[in-house]
């Protein structure tokens, strides 16, 4: 499950596993109970408890096949919200990266000036001082 198909998933092929899970019990449970109603070789009373007997069971199963599916369900809405946290994630890096992308061009105009102040600086210096030197020369001569 990724992207666009985790946020339409719904859960259906797990409702699938149930649904068959539940068939499954049921036609298994009736079938003994069928069984031993027409097999002719039970008392009534041993009929009624073996039929309560069976359908104690078949409720156990159905519970926990049941529970197996609740914790399926809330696995896949767990994966689901996780997948959203992801790409919530994914659009946060990205926007973070533009916004350092920005900041080091600005850091780059930024040097970029500073560096040209400095060379502006000694250029007006480095002439002040040939303008200096020239100076001294117009005086002994």
């Amino acid at each position: 499950m990724k992207d666009i198909d985790d946020i339409l998933y719904d859960g259906e092929y797990e409702k699938f596993l149930y649904d068959n899970t539940v068939s499954e019990i049921n036609e298994r449970v009736d079938q003994e109970n069928e069984y031993v109603k027409s097999s002719g070789i039970y008392t009534k009373e041993e009929i009624e408890q073996i039929i309560d007997s069976n359908n104690q069971i078949r409720n156990e199963k159905l519970a926990e096949a049941k529970k197996a599916y609740e914790e399926a369900i809330a696995w896949v809405k767990e994966q689901k919200q996780l997948g959203i946290k992801e790409r919530q994630l994914e659009r946060d890096i990205r926007e973070l990266k533009g916004q350092i992308a920005e900041l080091d061009a600005d850091s780059i105009s930024v040097a970029n000036d500073f560096n040209d102040q400095v060379y502006r600086a000694h250029r007006e210096e480095r002439a002040a001082y040939d303008d200096f030197i020239a100076s001294l020369d117009m005086a002994d001569n």
